[in-house]
């Protein structure tokens, strides 16, 4: 499973990475991804705590993700 907000867009390289790994046998249940902000076209280099979130997960392990308020 994939969590994106509404705000946020999954690039054509981000989506064959995914592919890639879901097609792919292992013990991981969820993976993080480097996300970028921009605001009209311009890359926001630092805006956040942290480059990376969890994102891709795999459901079928009961994980429970949860969304700290503030950020």
């Amino acid at each position: 499973m994939l969590y994106v907000d509404a705000d946020e867009r999954v690039t054509e390289d981000l989506a064959a990475e995914i592919m890639q790994v879901v097609l792919q046998p292992t013990d991981a249940v969820a993976y993080q991804i480097r996300r970028r902000d921009f605001l009209n076209g311009k890359w926001l280099k630092h805006v956040k705590a942290s480059l990376y979130y969890i994102r891709p997960f795999k459901p079928q392990q009961h994980i429970h993700y949860e969304r700290l308020a503030g950020y």
